[in-house]
């Protein structure tokens, strides 16, 4: 395996750093040697092909096939570039490690439970109106043929086996196996100690399902009058409207900051225990969301117009949509939402990272983690995978994973009127 990444990683190691106010973003290139690993995999695994993306729009998507990005923010040089190697690595190890995993067992669902403590089949990825539409996709069921990895629940430290293809950040699977669901870096977290890992992990869980919720279960957020030393502070809070989106957990502020720079959407999100600290994250990835994008040419600009929701298979996809095709229908959104002063959220009570876990579990969800163990390959430092099975998870923009009940009992659970779920447009926040 030591071999292998050697010689998948390229010679080439780089980066450039802009500023934004005082926020440093630092994007980092590594070139990697894709036809090594294709060597690696062509006789143990098949790669997944689950989307027809038409030719016509392929220029939109700017992605270099040798090119592995990544990114870091931070009020120094040095914060934004360690952020950016993080997240180099968290991708990298997030997919090679797979190849590696001899904690693996694959077989059929119904079969291995009677043996190991398999994710149960309660829990549903797709709906039934999704799986007629993406019949590339199975049934999460008995029925199934899935490779598991072990992970550990966070309660108790008992073993429990998690579908391989919702941990690891890659599309191959064995031959044989049912496609029943995909991964995105949601959750998975790089930092020099497991217990910063797991906490970072988690925040990045419990984000993802408040924008989830907010948008697909029309939840609405609450727009935040933030005050004028913050707008001093980050010049683009005059240009983005920031959120307070609605969650159950107590102590969990989750932000969410869009709007339009220039004319062309941005947007970013993030969650933490303190309102500062939470708006503050996601002003960084506001500037990052502006720091991503290059100039768009005509040509982009005539295609970026002719989107629709079912070809915005890549995130990257979102702010071209936002822009030219639902500028209005966006602006719109953000003019009917009810405010709250950033005061009052400041006043609110602040509880540890510890005490957000235990919350957690206390409403009677399970935390579920996987440590990648990367440091048999690097020397140090924790890359985990945090799971919370009942909450949503991130999901690309054209495959949302709407079989997840939480969007169908979450309104009722806030005591608000069922409604049906809005689909029909993707969620706004990266």
């Amino acid at each position: 395996m030591r071999d292998l990444i050697n010689e998948f990683l390229g010679p080439v190691f780089g980066y450039t750093t802009e500023k934004y106010d005082n926020v440093v973003i630092t994007k980092l290139l590594n070139y990697v040697n894709y036809n090594v690993l294709e060597a690696e995999i062509a006789t143990h695994y098949i790669k997944v092909r689950y989307t027809d993306f038409p030719a016509e729009f392929i220029p939109l998507l700017r992605y270099l096939k040798d090119v592995v990005p990544a990114g870091g923010k931070g009020e120094s040089e040095e914060e934004s570039l360690v952020g950016a190697i993080g997240e180099f690595l968290e991708r990298f190890y997030g997919s090679l490690t797979f190849l590696a995993d001899n904690t693996a067992i694959f077989g059929k669902v119904g079969e291995l439970k009677g043996e190991y403590n398999v994710l149960p089949t309660t829990y549903k990825f797709f709906s039934k109106e999704q799986l007629k539409k993406f019949f590339f996709f199975k049934d999460y069921s008995d029925e199934a043929k899935v490779a598991f990895t072990k992970a550990v629940s966070y309660k108790d430290n008992e073993t429990v086996y998690i579908p391989s293809q919702v941990v690891y950040l890659t599309d191959l699977i064995r031959p044989g196996e049912d496609l029943i669901a995909y991964s995105t870096t949601g959750g998975l977290s790089y930092h020099e100690g497991f217990e910063k890992a797991f906490i970072h992990g988690l925040l990045e869980y419990l984000e993802r399902d408040a924008v989830n919720i907010s948008w697909i279960s029309r939840i609405s957020p609450l727009r935040i009058r933030v005050p004028e030393r913050l707008k001093r502070k980050y010049s683009v809070l005059k240009d983005v409207a920031c959120m307070r989106l609605i969650n159950e957990f107590k102590g969990l502020f989750v932000i969410g900051c869009i709007g339009f720079v220039n004319g062309f959407y941005v947007g970013g999100a993030a969650a933490d225990i303190t309102v500062e600290d939470a708006l503050r994250r996601a002003v960084y990835e506001v500037y990052q969301s502006i720091s991503s994008f290059n100039k768009v040419s005509d040509e982009d600009v005539k295609l970026a117009k002719k989107l629709t929701p079912d070809l915005l298979v890549d995130f990257g996809l979102v702010p071209l949509y936002y822009t030219y095709v639902k500028k209005d229908f966006l602006i719109n959104y953000l003019s009917n939402l009810n405010t709250v002063n950033y005061e009052e959220l400041e006043r609110e009570e602040s509880l540890s990272y510890r005490d957000l876990a235990e919350g957690v579990l206390n409403q009677g969800y399970k935390i579920i983690y996987k440590d990648f163990n990367v440091e048999k390959y690097i020397g140090r430092g924790k890359l985990v995978k945090v799971i919370v099975p009942d909450l949503t998870p991130a999901h690309t923009p054209d495959i949302p994973f709407l079989g997840h009940h939480r969007y169908y009992t979450v309104r009722k659970k806030l005591g608000l009127s069922e409604t049906e779920l809005f689909t029909e447009e993707p969620v706004p926040f990266p």
